[in-house]
């Protein structure tokens, strides 16, 4: 394994643990960024997903990794009912699992560009006749 992939791999347990760490840091104790509870979420899990699909999706699909991030999105909201100054709230948990289809999202799409780089962007082409969006393995516009 290369030095690349096990520092992904670190970062992506990095992001396991701080988002274990401010979801269940006790009300008295959290600071707050002032940007607003769900955004703070969205954008946590937005960039946890990039970092963990990064890491993980070559190995397991990026579906199982983003149902995976969801779910514990899900264990760390309910986790907060038992934190001293915390609530739950399905909101919170709404907002972090858009974070985490936005990183999905933004991750596949930087996939899909690089890939479509990487064959002189052979697979994607316009076909200005129809206006269509040809894509097939053998690079004819369809």
């Amino acid at each position: 394994m290369s030095r690349s992939a096990n520092a992904l791999r670190a970062a992506a347990w990095g992001c396991v643990v701080l988002l274990l760490i401010l979801s269940w840091t006790p009300g008295d104790e959290m600071i707050r960024t002032g940007i607003g509870g769900h955004i703070e979420h969205s954008v946590a899990y937005t960039g946890a997903a990039i970092i963990i699909a990064l890491a993980y999706a070559g190995r397991f699909g990026l579906g199982a990794v983003l149902v995976c991030l969801a779910a514990y999105a899900g264990l760390m909201e309910v986790g907060q009912h038992f934190v001293p100054g915390r609530q739950s709230s399905p909101w919170d948990y709404l907002s972090s699992v858009s974070g985490v289809a936005i990183g999905g999202t933004l991750y596949a799409s930087a996939r899909r560009w690089r890939d479509g780089r990487r064959d002189g962007g052979r697979r994607f082409r316009l076909d200005m006749r129809s206006t269509n969006v040809a894509a097939d393995d053998s690079g004819e516009v369809r």
